[in-house]
């Protein structure tokens, strides 16, 4: 038995499930238990990373992704020099293991999405762990730039940028969608997607610093935010700590966590010990 035999008895009117044979033959039963529960491990980023004894760190405790912040407002900017040093790094530090999905053009806006997020677990499960380069309202010669610079596995735009550009892109994108908590639920049809994937991340807009993007700390208006979490895959950032993630975990079933303010001491500089907490709580959501 299968995941989707229990998705499909669930779709026909079936509340419970006895299941044997399957456990008994399972080389590890507890695992089998949770992929029949749909229960999972979500990807872990860390973002606003500054230094490279940190990023190393943080990637042996187990993050999947890291995000080094270019945006100029930010107070965890990195320099090109500071990035370029992570970077390499990072992928001196990862073992390529294998063959990563490729990104393909879809016929429907939802397989779009989902097909970016396969490709991402794929990407991370062959060269773990990915260096994310985060932008917000800068140009995009500029951006271009820097991600050929440094070498970023991925962009992410957290800013008002049009959505046009994605495609111009040299890297996989992760586009913000920012849950302004007085506004309307988002929706799929609300959002202008460009006709290649791409990867939703939804961040908190701090109603008392709206020119911020994201790691404000702000927790993610999350009725606002459900709509659409039931609708694609997605990212979940915004006011992310080891006290909640579990529970937004549980809650979303996101494929990916992101936490900057959550796990820091003051911006840029993390609390190694909150990261190794946030992570063990991310991958273990399930484990009750």
């Amino acid at each position: 038995m299968f995941l989707q035999d229990v998705e499909f008895f669930s779709n026909v009117g079936v509340q419970s499930i006895l299941v044997g044979e399957s456990l008994m033959r399972a080389q590890d039963p507890k695992a089998k238990l949770k992929e029949l529960r749909g229960d999972y491990e979500p990807l872990v980023k860390i973002c606003g990373l500054t230094d490279v004894n940190e990023a190393l760190e943080t990637v042996k405790y187990g993050a999947d992704m890291i995000g080094l912040i270019f945006a100029p407002q930010s107070k965890r900017k990195v320099s090109v020099e500071a990035a370029k040093q992570i970077v390499a790094a990072v992928k001196e530090f990862r073992h390529d293991t294998g063959h990563v999905t490729e990104l393909t053009s879809e016929s429907s806006r939802d397989k779009l999405i989902e097909n970016w997020f396969n490709w991402l677990t794929s990407a991370v499960q062959s060269h773990r762990p990915l260096v994310v380069g985060v932008f917000a309202d800068q140009p995009l010669d500029e951006v271009k730039f820097l991600v050929q610079e440094t070498g970023v596995d991925i962009i992410q735009l957290s800013g008002g940028e049009d959505w046009s550009i994605i495609p111009t892109l040299s890297k996989p994108v992760l586009r913000a969608v920012h849950i302004d908590p007085t506004g309307a639920p988002i929706t799929l049809d609300s959002l202008p997607l460009p006709s290649c994937p791409v990867g939703l991340l939804l961040d908190a807009v701090d109603p008392n610093s709206p020119h911020m993007r994201g790691g404000t700390g702000q927790q993610i208006a999350w009725g606002s935010a459900a709509p659409l979490a039931r609708t694609v895959p997605l990212a979940l950032a915004g006011g992310l700590k080891s006290s909640n993630v579990a529970a937004a975990v549980r809650t979303f079933r996101p494929r990916l966590v992101d936490v900057a303010s959550g796990v820091e001491n003051s911006p840029g500089k993390k609390d190694l010990e909150q990261v190794r907490h946030f992570i063990f709580n991310a991958k273990h959501a399930f484990d009750t």
